[in-house]
């Protein structure tokens, strides 16, 4: 009766302990992390020329755009207010 118990004990609780008692694991320190290489401010550079192209462009297809709707009478602007109120 007693060894049933025990092996009944042992067995629900390895089944339930499963995650806990890993023996490869190991403590992570400030050393394991990645280390940052390179310059900064090259890097930084390099990403604001690559965003500043995109907004540039996106900025000049707006303007062409506009430009071509206002032209070909797309669309209507109202530079100036109406000749009458009628």
């Amino acid at each position: 009766m007693q060894a049933a118990r025990m092996f009944i004990r042992n067995s629900v609780n390895f089944t339930a302990r499963r995650g806990y008692k890993s023996k490869h694991h190991r403590t992570v320190t400030m050393n394991d992390m990645p280390q940052p290489h390179g310059d900064f401010f090259e890097l930084e550079a390099a990403r604001n020329r690559y965003y500043n192209s995109v907004l540039f462009s996106g900025l000049a297809v707006f303007g062409a755009s506009l430009a071509f709707a206002a032209n070909s009478g797309l669309m209507e602007l109202h530079y100036s207010p109406p000749k009458t109120l009628d």
